[in-house]
């Protein structure tokens, strides 16, 4: 098992795709959501959201068990994907550069819109602890990332 090149396509997904299914549980049960998403080098995933939104309320103020999937493509012999399970919660303040950041990813001007935490959203992370990667070249058995 190569997994420098594991790594490298799993890293290539998550700078290639900008949403994901965020998966949550409550009270009511089962939720996902798309959401829009950044990553950074230690492979967590920050969004924007509503803090009155479903899955927003599920991860509250403090951490929270949540699942997300990220297909990349699937295409016959092209076929990629992550899924994620970890930890989320709420980040404090405003995150200007995740919010350049994300901006730009979903072909926005980085400057144009700014301040999503000003007109009432919030951002979070997701810290995974499990990350698999699914992918063509390996006959789609799962690979463990994380």
């Amino acid at each position: 098992m190569n997994t420098a090149l594991i790594m490298t396509l799993g890293q290539n997904i998550l700078a290639e795709v900008c949403i994901m299914s965020l998966s949550v549980a409550d009270g009511r049960g089962p939720w996902c959501a798309q959401v829009g998403f950044v990553h950074d080098e230690s492979l967590n995933l920050h969004w924007v959201s509503k803090p009155d939104t479903r899955h927003s309320l599920a991860i509250g103020n403090g951490p929270t068990s949540v699942a997300a999937a990220i297909l990349a493509e699937w295409a016959p012999d092209r076929e990629r994907a992550l899924q994620l399970e970890g930890v989320a919660m709420a980040l404090e303040g405003d995150q200007v550069a995740l919010e350049k950041e994300l901006r730009t990813k979903l072909g926005k001007a980085a400057s144009q819109g700014l301040g999503y935490v000003e007109r009432g959203y919030k951002w979070y992370r997701l810290e995974p602890t499990t990350i698999y990667l699914l992918h063509h070249d390996f006959d789609y058995d799962r690979q463990r990332i994380r």
